[in-house]
């Protein structure tokens, strides 16, 4: 784990906390999952890990028959533009850079509430 990286110590009798290194995932036990990106040496940019463990989190979420809500926060995030740099505009497009986040957003049947900083 990165020194900037900080687990969550959740009040135990309110919560249970399991650790993906770039998506840290805590769910209440009122049944609201609060999924928070953990990347913020890079500002939470979406790199190509985290949006794969973002991803991952999301479907086991949707398996998770006591989760019934998710709450997604760790502001500010956007593309991981030193990533992207070495590809083209047509190419980043041709190999769907954010089309597997996005599927797996979509086959989320749970109420998805963005808890953002800013604009938006």
């Amino acid at each position: 784990m990165d020194d900037d990286q900080k687990e969550i110590h959740p009040n135990r009798e309110t919560s249970s906390t399991t650790h993906i290194q770039l998506v840290l995932v805590d769910i209440q036990y009122d049944g609201t999952a609060v999924v928070t990106l953990n990347r913020p040496q890079k500002r939470n940019a979406l790199s190509g890990a985290l949006i794969a463990e973002l991803t991952a989190a999301f479907r086991a979420l949707e398996l998770n028959d006591s989760v019934r809500a998710i709450v997604l926060t760790g502001s500010p995030a956007g593309a991981d533009l030193g990533e992207l740099k070495h590809i083209s505009t047509s190419e980043a497009y041709k190999i769907q850079y954010l089309k597997g986040l996005s599927d797996g957003i979509t086959q989320v049947r749970k109420p998805i509430i963005a808890s953002i900083e800013g604009f938006a």
